[in-house]
């Protein structure tokens, strides 16, 4: 028994011991990829990037490959995100005057750099108070215009209203924009107002080529406006109480309809939907077709 106990600990101290020496070859082997990321040229580090932005299936296959590989990887994943946010500034962004898409999440990036980006047809700003309406007002071929939020976002009224060829617009939870400027936007096929308490029916009626419309927790938005948007293919009424079965009816064009928790809207009006594919009822009590 002794005997067996001690090769018990002899066992244990050995593995021990070959652990701690895998793990030290590990170590070395990580500083050694660490070293390989530091000294990339970040033009390098920004084709990498770019590469796997477009696919991100490329990265699993890659850390297939080896050890080695899915070492790098691994870093490359880790480190991702400190990188992105160091590339984020104007002078990276002035590098790429032709860019037709930019994704703003930090303040590094000014109107210097913004404002040059006359091709830009898509652009999403958030948490950053660094970009205006100075550069805002000049990018008139923008088409998607993502602002959600406001507790950072500066954008107003006074250059929404240049972007006359937007067909997408997302304000979620933002009451800085208001009917003021939207009422212009008159190309809009796809508009996002969850939980926006700033836009009403005065403007929306008057955007009749709307073919998506976001009401998510929206109670400012009522019947009056919704219908006249017979173009609506994609409706959403989540925990919606405003909107009733007045508007949806003439709404026949509707292939997708989100209604959880809604009881406002009930059979009456969603049995004239024939060409619904779609149907959210998501703890809805009030429809029971």
């Amino acid at each position: 028994m002794k005997r067996c106990a001690t090769d018990d600990k002899v066992f244990f101290t050995y593995q021990k011991q070959k652990t701690c020496a895998c793990d030290i070859q590990k170590m070395k082997m990580k500083m050694k990829m660490m070293m390989m990321m530091m000294i990339l040229p970040e033009d390098i580090i920004i084709v990498i990037l770019q590469y796997f932005g477009k696919d991100p299936k490329r990265l699993c296959r890659w850390r297939s490959v080896s050890r080695k590989w899915s070492l790098l990887c691994h870093h490359l994943v880790t480190s991702i995100n400190s990188i992105h946010y160091k590339l984020q500034t104007d002078s990276v962004i002035q590098k790429f005057p032709n860019l037709t898409e930019l994704n703003i999440a930090s303040d590094m990036i000014t109107n210097v750099s913004v404002q040059c980006l006359t091709n830009l047809t898509k652009l999403v700003i958030y948490r950053s108070a660094s970009i205006t309406d100075s550069s805002i007002q000049r990018l008139t071929t923008l088409t998607h215009l993502n602002l959600w939020g406001d507790v950072y976002n500066t954008i107003t009224d006074a250059s929404i209203q240049c972007l006359t060829n937007l067909t997408y617009l997302n304000i979620k939870n933002n009451n800085r924009i208001t009917d003021a400027s939207v009422q212009y936007l008159t190309t809009l096929t796809q508009l996002n107002l969850f939980h926006n308490a700033t836009i009403t029916d005065s403007s929306v009626q008057r955007l009749t080529n709307l073919t998506h419309l976001n009401l998510r927790r929206n109670s400012t938005i009522t019947d009056s406006s919704v219908q006249c948007l017979t173009n609506l293919t994609e409706l959403n009424l989540f925990r919606n109480s405003t909107i009733t079965d007045s508007s949806v009816q003439w709404l026949t064009n509707l292939t997708q309809l989100d209604l959880g928790w809604n009881n406002t809207i009930t059979d009456s009006s969603v049995k004239y939907l024939t060409n619904l594919r779609m149907l959210d009822l998501w703890c809805n009590l009030s429809i029971h077709i």
